[in-house]
């Protein structure tokens, strides 16, 4: 990871506790492009006709043991789903999140 934020192909972002000022986690984020197989027909459709999209990744993400109440695939998974993520056509775990879809979740 550390290599992808000095190349500039990421970036990190920390999280830290305000009350404590304890680590909380962290993640990265940095520029992709999704191919259209990837996405569903009913997205796919509604996109430019070009090979990809383009998308930002969360290419790391990690909490520290103390903010964890639950762990592994199955509890990212469901995180995905309850903030209204959609899963690739190929790869159940992993999600995406349509601007449309982001924008309607942010405070007016």
């Amino acid at each position: 990871m550390s290599q992808d934020v000095k190349r500039g192909y990421a970036v990190c972002y920390v999280l830290v506790e305000r009350a404590s000022g304890k680590l909380a986690g962290f993640y990265t984020l940095s520029s992709h492009g999704i191919p259209l197989t990837e996405l569903a027909p009913e997205f796919a459709r509604k996109l430019p006709r070009y090979p990809s999209v383009p998308a930002v990744t969360i290419g790391w993400l990690g909490r520290d043991l103390a903010f964890q109440g639950q762990s592994g695939d199955a509890a990212a998974a469901a995180f995905c789903v309850a903030h209204q993520f959609q899963a690739f056509q190929s790869r159940p775990l992993s999600f995406f999140l349509t601007m449309k879809t982001a924008s309607s979740l942010l405070p007016a």
